[in-house]
């Protein structure tokens, strides 16, 4: 356990270390695109001001987004290097849902930890949550 690091050390060179590529390949993740994403602008974030975003339901976020806006949900992971390791050795991946705009381009609108400015999201069929009867 330690701190979490996105991107990755040494990113975007990082991208083709086997271990990092192991976890995004067909294999793990099965990663479809990934993109450094950074924190939205003062200009998106004016379009979701009104909603009640959790830090802890990027899920929910994306959907509640996608009502407000109309941006596309995508689903996939946030990448990270293990920073206690020896760089390029440890990375982990949690599921993530965030948005795209019709340009094109990735929003993640959940709010991150302090001084996480930059994120790497690789989209992937495998983050499919499953509805739990409650």
């Amino acid at each position: 356990e330690g701190p979490l690091l996105s991107p990755p050390r040494d990113w975007p060179a990082s991208f083709a270390t086997p271990t990092l590529k192991k976890l995004l390949g067909k294999h793990r993740l099965a990663g479809k695109r990934c993109r450094l994403t950074a924190l939205p602008s003062e200009e998106d974030l004016e379009q979701v001001r009104a909603l009640d975003l959790s830090a802890e339901d990027s899920f929910g976020n994306a959907v509640l987004v996608m009502e407000r806006t109309g941006f596309a949900v995508i689903k996939g992971y946030a990448v990270f290097e293990l920073e206690q390791y020896a760089k390029g050795e440890a990375f982990c991946a949690h599921m993530r849902w965030w948005n795209s705009k019709a340009s094109g381009v990735w929003v993640d609108f959940t709010p991150r930890p302090d001084g996480m400015d930059s994120m790497v999201l690789i989209e992937s069929a495998k983050a499919e949550k499953e509805l739990v009867p409650l």
